[in-house]
């Protein structure tokens, strides 16, 4: 990738982890709070959503990274263990400038529901999920 204010491409880095398997991925940079990696993992329970955060640094230089510079949350663990949560990442206006937010859908045909979550910069979490019904 090539984050936004970097004029060098990364060196490929592994978000996976060893025995999850981990689908569709997304990705956005964010000036104020770093760049951010959503996507789809397998878990006995069923599919969960995984954001990889990877904060901005500070002053011009690039973020260090080495072995493992990504903090990792699950923020998500879909009810519907059948369904596809084709999750991506995104951006909304907040007070203090524009956020993270991420969007998927989920569930089986027929019965498809909206999900979004948003980014606190103040505590750096996520917010709980809400849902609508999907047209």
């Amino acid at each position: 990738m090539l984050p936004a204010d970097e004029s060098q491409w990364w060196a490929p880095q592994r978000i996976s982890r060893d025995g999850i398997p981990t689908r569709h991925p997304d990705i956005r940079s964010f000036p104020s709070f770093g760049t951010f990696i959503v996507g789809e993992e397998e878990t006995p329970s069923g599919i969960a959503i995984a954001v990889h955060h990877l904060a901005a640094a500070g002053g011009s230089n690039p973020p260090q990274r080495e072995s493992d510079p990504w903090g990792r949350q699950r923020v998500h663990q879909s009810e519907v263990t059948a369904g596809t949560l084709n999750v991506r990442i995104g951006s909304v206006p907040d007070s203090v400038g524009t956020v993270p937010m991420i969007r998927w859908v989920e569930g089986l045909p027929g019965d498809l529901l909206i999900g979004e979550i948003f980014f606190d910069p103040e505590s750096l979490t996520w917010s709980t999920p809400t849902f609508t019904d999907a047209p």
